[in-house]
């Protein structure tokens, strides 16, 4: 175990690996992944060929597999349920798309192709739902990684027609109606609205996921490497999943460009644990030098970035601003719809280059927004300066009253902020922190008269 590596409750995975031809990919995609869940403290059931696992990943055994791993989670176990293969989906034609009927994604276990009359082989989204729902009912740890196409056009496997026969589509619609019958969670049709599960996806509904070869010459799934690759360099690193993801769609963007993941769920969350990272998985846009001295972020005026902006460059390892650990100040030069162009300034004797991973976070906004004090003098003036480091906010200047986004009061002892439409936003006893260089005591006890007589009223 990792010197650094966190203590986890019992951890269990399931890794499924369907190769129905032409993939290659699925059984280095799960040996990939047992190798890294074994680095965060793991016990792994694997559910593939006869030769490779306990499990055969047919539709019976995927099913087994998964109904034994709830059998045997508790409350504080973490989950993760991974598979590797095949992704299709149905939508109705013609006159059956007109009657509220749904598109319906699937996974395909390795004896779909015996699929007949009332006996069909796929697992439908549905039954998915519901195995996750289950999954949920035991622990709220579950992590679901889906490394397949939900696309018309799957590009890891052979072409699926998205506008397919009306009689196939029935005959699935069929079967998911009569599996609802016994499910435990007949309105869950989509895993994404279980708010215990953080999922990772390969691409969207109807876009393309792909395996390929890498340097070592053996096939695997795009977002297996790249997940993999990145969750070994954040073992102990106390990142959160979106940065985790951060970075995965990075190394995409070099291995396969046309494709782009997705995440859904308690992104704040540190890798298969329900802790948050520090700092809340703050927003961090991705830094790339785009030539010779020249860098952007992958960010712009969507994102809330203006001409003039500073973001603190920080290295991957890092989920949060630390002033002493800056690689760099990125003033933003020019601004896009989703990125733009900064200017760096190197800390700490660095010369240039950035590390792998790097991110940025916003430290210092161009646009200070104004808020309103009602206070004595004194303690009007150290709030004042205790802003000044602000990023984000100012004390308003004479005429700025009405533009305000809200109101900062000392009543007493304690610290009340007011919306700008009245309403209590939050209140600090100040006096229970002495350390605060605000704390209406301390700054008596340096000869400040700091007790009003009556409180200033919104204005």
């Amino acid at each position: 175990m990792a010197p650094n590596q966190p203590q986890y409750p019992k951890s269990r995975a399931l890794l499924i690996g369907s190769a129905v031809a032409p993939l290659m990919g699925p059984a280095r995609d799960l040996h990939e992944m047992e190798e890294v869940l074994k680095l965060y403290g793991f016990s792994v059931t694997k559910c593939s060929k006869p030769s490779d696992g306990v499990y055969l990943a047919n539709r019976a055994g995927i099913i087994s597999a998964w109904k034994a791993l709830i059998n045997q989670t508790g409350p504080s176990d973490a989950v993760v349920i991974y598979y590797s293969g095949h992704g299709g989906l149905t939508e109705a034609e013609g006159s059956e798309a007109g009657r509220g009927e749904r598109r319906m994604q699937y996974i395909v276990p390795l004896d779909f192709a015996e699929t007949v009359d009332g006996d069909w082989r796929g697992i439908s989204d549905a039954e998915m739902a519901d195995l996750i729902y289950q999954t949920t009912q035991k622990s709220q740890n579950v992590t679901i990684i889906l490394d397949c196409c939900h696309s018309a056009h799957m590009a890891r496997g052979p072409t699926w027609a998205k506008a397919i026969n009306p009689d196939d589509y029935r005959q699935v619609m069929s079967h998911i109606r009569r599996m609802l019958e016994g499910m435990a969670s007949k309105h869950a049709f989509h895993y994404e609205r279980n708010p215990h599960v953080l999922s990772i996806v390969a691409a969207g509904t109807s876009e393309p996921a792909y395996e390929r070869r890498f340097l070592d010459g053996e096939r695997m799934g795009v977002l297996t490497e790249a997940l993999t690759q990145t969750l070994r360099s954040a073992v102990g690193a106390e990142l959160s999943w979106r940065d985790i993801m951060r970075r995965v769609r990075d190394r995409m963007c070099r291995t396969c460009p046309e494709q782009y993941p997705d995440i859904e769920g308690p992104q704040a969350r540190l890798p298969f644990r329900l802790e948050t990272a520090k700092g809340g998985g703050d927003m961090a846009f991705s830094v790339t030098e785009t030539a010779p001295g020249e860098f952007a972020l992958k960010g712009g005026v969507l994102h809330g970035l203006s001409p003039g902006d500073v973001l603190a460059v920080m290295p991957f390892e890092e989920g949060y601003l630390v002033q002493d650990k800056m690689l760099a100040e990125a003033e933003v030069t020019g601004v896009g719809p989703i990125a733009s162009r900064v200017r760096m300034k190197w800390r700490h004797g660095r010369s240039g280059g950035l590390t792998p991973g790097a991110k940025a976070f916003m430290w210092k906004s161009s646009v200070l927004l104004p808020v309103n004090s009602f206070g004595p003098e004194d303690w009007t003036r150290e709030l004042r300066e205790e802003l000044r480091s602000s990023a984000f906010i100012r004390l308003a200047d004479t005429g700025e009253e009405s533009e305000s986004i809200g109101a900062v009061e000392l009543i007493d002892s304690h610290l009340v902020i007011r919306h700008h439409q009245h309403y209590l936003v939050r209140e600090w006893d100040m006096c229970g922190n002495r350390e605060s260089p605000l704390c209406p005591c301390k700054m008596r006890s340096r000869g400040g008269n700091l007790w009003p007589e009556r409180s200033v009223s919104w204005i």
